[in-house]
């Protein structure tokens, strides 16, 4: 990813600002080379805090399931009307509903809207469902730990952290701009998991240290 780019009067601020940590996290690697030439304290690069936890720890939490039929989720962050009619057509494919989790009024008469959905909702309609299509962020990290098919649209606010979340699990084929891109196998969970984990002992470790070295 293209680092961003500071002006010398920016970059005294940081580097000043800086020096009060005595470890730092990044969740992206944008910028993360530029803090370490800029630092002399552990920086290291981690997961999203809520890939932390796993599937089995978020279903404590879980709401029962809330949809006693098949259906696709669509969560949209910001309207896409490639990523709407790609979700209407895999749910006609799939003979499935749309349950749909947005601000939007206008296809709730073809939609099963969920305008309030909170935590424990949110993950019992994602966990449950046959595919998930969105444009968020979280909406590919908890559709990642809920072990549910999913296919991600570009959003512009979020396109970095999402392309390199993608790439952390081999899953960058799951990008779409169209709706229209091939996909040409579901994702083998076996191995997202894996890797989930591995990461995950890479954070917990750095927070550990981290608390260390304050504690010092």
């Amino acid at each position: 990813p293209q680092t961003n780019v500071f002006e010398n009067e920016d970059l005294d601020t940081l580097k000043s600002r800086l020096k009060n940590f005595k470890a730092i996290s990044v969740r992206e690697s944008t910028n993360l080379e530029l803090i370490k030439e800029n630092v002399d304290v552990l920086v290291q690069r981690v997961l999203d805090p809520t890939l932390l936890f796993t599937k089995k720890e978020y279903e404590v939490i879980t709401e029962k399931r809330l949809i006693d039929e098949p259906y696709i989720l669509l969560y949209a962050r910001r309207y896409n009307k490639a990523m709407e009619e790609y979700a209407d057509k895999l749910a006609k494919e799939m003979n499935c509903k749309v349950v749909e989790i947005s601000l939007r009024a206008t296809n709730a008469d073809r939609h099963i809207m969920f305008y309030e959905a909170g935590v424990e909702e949110f993950l019992s309609l994602v966990k449950n469902a046959e595919y998930v299509v969105t444009n968020s962020f979280h909406g590919v990290i908890f559709s990642a730990i809920m072990n549910t098919q999913f296919s991600v649209f570009s959003r512009e606010q979020a396109d970095t952290k999402i392309d390199e979340l993608l790439d952390s699990l081999n899953l960058s084929e799951r990008k779409m701009i169209t709706g229209k891109e091939k996909i040409d196998s579901g994702i083998d969970f076996l191995k997202v998991d894996e890797i989930l984990e591995n990461k995950r002992k890479e954070s917990i470790n750095y927070l550990i240290k981290a608390l260390e070295i304050v504690e010092e």
